[in-house]
C-alpha cells in the first residue's frame, strides 16, 4: 500500500450532517473551531432542516471562513456526508465525519493526526468517545470509553482482546464495531472516495460497513484516549431498535462480499466464528447474573 508523506499538518476535511440540529449544532461547530490544529475546511450539509438549524450555521460560517454551509433535500445521513465529501477541496487529505450533536475535545485532530505520523502505512486514526447529557454533563464517566477499548482479534476464530499499542484492523472491525460515533476518526480521504463514500441505501449502520470497506485498505492507529463527547438523548439514531437487525444485514454482505480477498475470506469465517463465541459468553454472563 503507498504511503502518504507526514500528516501533522494536513488539511483535514470535517463534513457535518445536521438534521433539526439547532438545540446543539453551534456547541459542535465551536467544538471544532476551537481545535488546537487548525488546518481544516468543515462543510456543513443541512439534511433540509425545519428548526433554524440553517440560520444558526449560517451565522457561524459568517464568523469563521473555515466554515460552509450546503443545503439539500433531506435525503439522510449517509446522502448528507456523500454530499460533504464530494464538495471537499483538493488539498484536504484526511477526512473525519462529524455528528452534529457531539463534541470534540481541542486536541482531538492534533492528536489524532500526530499518531498516524507514528504509524507507517496506517489509513487513519481513531480514539475513543465518554457519555454526555443533553446539557453537555458527563455522563457514566468511563463507561462508553471502556467499550471502545473493547477490540477484539478474531485470529483461527478464537476472540482474544488486543493490547492498546495494537492497531485496529479489518478483522477486528468485522467482529465488532468500536468505532461510533464517527467523528472518532480520521482517515484517508482517498480511500473514502475509492469506497463510494457511504452506502445510500441504508438508514441504519451505514457507518460500520464504511469502515469494513475502508480497513481492506490498512489498519487504523488506535489512540488509547478519550477525544470526543457522545452526546446521549431521545432522539440519537444509535439507540433505534432498528440497529440490531441492520448490523446483522452488514455481517452477513460482507461475509459473501465479492471484494474479500482469499485471506479476506478466511478472516470473515473467522469473524464470524468469533462473533457467535462472543454472544454466547454474552448471554452466559447475563443469565449468570
Amino acid at each position: 500500500m503507498d504511503e502518504m508523506p507526514g500528516v501533522t499538518d494536513a488539511t483535514v476535511g470535517v463534513v457535518v450532517p445536521a438534521y433539526n440540529a439547532a438545540g446543539f449544532i453551534e456547541a459542535t461547530l465551536a467544538s471544532i473551531a476551537g481545535q488546537t490544529h487548525r488546518t481544516f475546511v468543515c462543510i456543513v450539509v443541512d439534511d433540509g432542516s425545519t428548526d433554524g438549524t440553517r440560520e444558526l450555521v449560517q451565522a457561524f460560517c459568517a464568523a469563521d471562513n473555515r466554515f460552509s454551509l450546503v443545503e439539500q433535500r433531506n435525503g439522510g445521513p449517509c446522502v448528507a456526508r456523500n454530499h460533504g465529501l464530494r464538495l471537499l477541496p483538493g488539498e484536504a487529505r484526511y477526512v473525519s465525519f462529524m455528528d452534529a450533536d457531539d463534541l470534540w475535545r481541542p486536541h482531538a485532530l492534533a492528536a489524532l493526526l500526530a499518531l498516524v505520523d507514528r504509524s507507517p502505512g496506517s489509513i487513519g486514526a481513531h480514539g475513543l468517545a465518554d457519555f454526555v447529557d443533553e446539557n453537555g454533563r458527563g455522563l457514566q464517566p468511563g463507561v462508553f470509553a471502556s467499550m471502545g477499548r473493547r477490540r477484539i482479534d478474531c485470529g483461527g476464530g478464537r476472540p482474544r482482546h488486543v493490547a492498546a499499542s495494537e492497531p485496529t484492523t479489518f478483522g477486528m472491525v468485522l467482529t465488532a464495531s468500536v468505532m461510533f460515533p464517527p467523528g472518532l476518526m480520521v482517515a484517508r480521504r482517498d480511500l473514502y472516495d475509492r469506497i463510494g463514500g457511504f452506502d445510500e441505501r441504508m438508514r441504519y449502520a451505514e457507518d460500520w460497513n464504511a469502515l469494513i470497506e475502508l480497513t481492506r485498505f490498512g489498519d487504523l492507529a488506535f489512540l488509547d484516549e478519550v477525544i470526543l463527547d457522545y452526546r446521549r438523548h431521545s432522539n440519537n439514531v444509535g439507540a433505534s431498535a432498528a440497529v440490531p437487525a441492520a448490523c446483522r444485514q452488514v455481517r452477513v454482505s460482507q461475509y459473501y462480499s465479492p471484494n474479500n480477498t482469499p485471506e479476506q475470506r478466511r478472516t470473515v469465517r473467522d469473524s464470524y466464528r468469533a462473533a457467535q463465541v462472543l454472544e454466547v459468553r454474552e448471554r452466559l454472563g447475563r443469565a449468570a447474573s
